[in-house]
């Protein structure tokens, strides 16, 4: 394990690059030989167990339940410690003492205890050299990169690792309108397991400058929509979404975060520094999960699906696989049923070229409403980009013309333009972002028309998610693969557009390696007792049927 461990983080593999250059090929194939050995030799040691156990076969069964089980316990509680450093820690010093226990010496035996001991000693909190080497992709990684830039605070989850830096050049205001003459703090970034960032901004609720600057982010139109509102904020990051409900007079904000680091951090060394906004008695914090909190408690004026996540170019392909359960169509109709009679449900996300993720999004918010039974849901949607997010608004009723008016002031105050806007005159298209042709806006429209048959024909997939299938970042068709190829090497985009492919490569190669530890037991076992065996189990665990079934 420790010899992974080091190949995996010192050997450099570049995974931008893997598509076209070969030699990073040759370091996959030794990062995946290198985790396998641990597996190797613990099915090996299992294997000889319950074959030399012959018919108590069950007892060593049992054994190996119990102690993956209480190994998941020991890696959650270590990990909490310093990281995936203490798990690793933890896990060798688990197999020394393994070892021990299967010594027939009492010499070998002290020696693997001793061994296991020294380890569990130094490895829960190990030397600097043996940290993980974060890639230098990550945002993080480019953060620290920053003049002036440092980190101040690590804390560590059961499964998620925060890091919090500082440097005068953090201003993440995702959305803001470039009519904003405000002057716009430093803030502090947080990252989870290197990506963001989430900024926690030093602008107290109250003040002037936090009303000035609410005017001029996508998401103030819902609080100005519904003055004094009861929100539900999920996932609000470091709070800037918090911050613009209170500054623009919500009586009550709710927030449910996945990462309950964050609110750790806001509530411990970063209280200060974000003017005491968690402590603030108008901010309730929800001790559930995103999708619990959508299940439970009162209707609300506002449910705000706030941006806390970067921003990711849609031929990358490297998040296709990542399940997001907060942005499926089940999870959007749950925030909808919240809703009181005259309630908004708010979504922003990243202007996707070409457009993507904001017209996924919209696609799974009009999945919602049809399934809530809205027939015509034109009349029930707001949406407006500026020059990098695109934000959508629902209502549970058709919008009032006085509050259309409301929603036209807002978007020339901003400069941001209309996508989808009942009874939109053409001449308020494409007015300020302007684009050579309004592609957000026929895409809008067409979803409201034929969901299914633009679905169906948009050239990436922008089907909405489900919970059944919560990829809303892959958006990866087949009919792409020319494009694909033709365009490798001759774009700036990660993996040259084909992040999906190498995800399909790192399938092939997995296949590759599994193969010969599937048929070698087989050969060796008719080799030495001439006994032959049944095909099916054999098919049955062959990568060969894994890959068919994964098909």
């Amino acid at each position: 394990m420790f010899v992974a461990y080091v190949t995996i983080n010192f050997v450099p593999f570049d995974s931008y690059v893997v598509i076209w250059d070969r030699r990073q090929l040759a370091v996959l194939l030794i990062y995946f030989l290198a985790a396998s050995v641990p597996f190797f030799f613990t099915g090996w040691v299992t294997g000889a167990c319950l074959a030399e156990a012959g018919e108590s076969a069950s007892r060593p069964y049992a054994a190996n339940l119990a102690g993956a089980g209480l190994g998941c316990v020991v890696a959650l509680g270590a990990h909490t410690i310093h990281g995936v450093e203490s798990g690793m820690g933890a896990a060798i010093a688990l197999a020394f003492l393994g070892a021990a226990a299967f010594c027939a010496r009492r010499t070998a035996m002290s020696v693997f205890a001793l061994l296991g001991i020294l380890v569990a000693l130094v490895g829960f909190d190990p030397p600097a050299a043996l940290q993980l080497s974060l890639s230098p992709y990550k945002p993080l990684s480019s953060a620290l990169l920053s003049p002036g830039a440092r980190r101040t605070v690590t804390l560590y989850g059961t499964g998620e690792r925060l890091d919090a830096v500082e440097s005068e050049s953090t201003h993440v205001y995702p959305g803001l309108s470039l009519n904003a003459a405000v002057a716009l703090p430093s803030q502090v970034a947080l990252y989870i397991d290197g990506d963001g960032p989430l900024p926690v901004t030093p602008i107290g609720a109250d003040s002037p400058e936090a009303k000035e600057l609410a005017m001029h982010l996508p998401g103030g139109l819902a609080y100005l929509l519904r003055p004094e509102a009861e929100a539900m904020i999920l996932e609000p990051g470091g709070g800037l979404e918090a911050l613009v409900a209170l500054a623009l007079g919500a009586s009550k904000v709710f927030v449910a975060f996945d990462e309950p680091l964050v609110m750790e951090a806001l509530n411990g060394q970063y209280l200060a520094f974000s003017r005491n906004l968690t402590a603030d008695p108008r901010i309730v914090a929800l001790n559930r999960s995103t999708r619990g909190a959508l299940r439970s408690g009162a209707d609300f004026d506002v449910v705000d699906f706030a941006l806390s996540s970067p921003y990711r170019p849609v031929t990358a392909g490297a998040y296709s696989l990542s399940e997001e359960y907060t942005l499926t169509q089940e999870a959007i109709l749950e925030a909808y049923t919240r809703l009181n009679g005259d309630g908004l449900l708010i979504m922003t996300r990243w202007l996707g070229t070409p457009p993507s993720e904001e017209t996924r999004l919209f696609a799974t918010v009009v999945g919602a409403l049809s399934e809530f039974g809205v027939d015509q849901p034109q009349d029930r949607l707001v949406a407006y980009r500026g020059m990098r997010t695109a934000t959508v608004i629902a209502s549970r009723r058709a919008f009032t013309a006085d509050e259309l008016n409301l929603v036209r002031r807002f978007l020339e105050a901003n400069g941001f333009d209309p996508i989808s806007l009942p009874g939109v005159d053409p001449a308020e298209l494409n007015r300020f972002n302007r684009l050579p042709e309004d592609s957000y806006h026929e895409l809008f429209e067409a979803l409201l028309g034929d969901p299914a048959g633009v679905e169906g024909s948009y050239k990436f997939d922008i089907r909405p998610p489900v919970d059944d299938w919560p990829y809303f970042f892959h958006f990866f068709r087949w009919s792409q693969i020319p494009e694909v190829i033709e365009s490798l090497g001759s774009t700036w985009e990660p993996f040259g557009g084909s992040g999906y492919l190498v995800l399909i490569l790192l399938l092939a190669v997995m296949a590759f390696l599994s193969l010969p530890l599937a048929i070698l037991p087989r050969v060796l076992l008719i080799g030495r007792t001439g006994l032959t065996t049944r095909e099916g189990p054999f098919l049955c665990f062959s990568p060969v049927w894994g890959l068919a079934i994964c098909w």
